[in-house]
């Protein structure tokens, strides 16, 4: 069976879907639950001082006591020399 992953990074949310190829070659589409109540997460990203990376829900949490490690609207920076 086939199937692809689809990824949406947006500069508030990402979201991510994924397509199987049916043996009838039929396609079906499902999203992927990413937040514990929600299809989608924030786009958050923590770094920690071990080098560990956390997204979303968990990131959003870490910012409160860390907000120096985390970063949001990372996208529109993309492509950018930024480090």
């Amino acid at each position: 069976m086939s199937y692809w992953l689809g990824i949406d990074v947006g500069s508030t949310f990402i979201a991510a879907a994924v397509c199987r190829q049916q043996r009838d070659g039929h396609a079906h589409l499902e999203v992927v639950s990413l937040g514990a109540n929600s299809d989608v997460v924030r786009s958050v990203v923590y770094l920690g001082t071990e080098g560990e990376v956390v997204v979303g829900e968990a990131a959003e949490r870490r910012a409160g006591a860390d907000p120096d490690r985390v970063v949001r609207g990372f996208t529109r920076g993309i492509g950018e020399d930024v480090p």
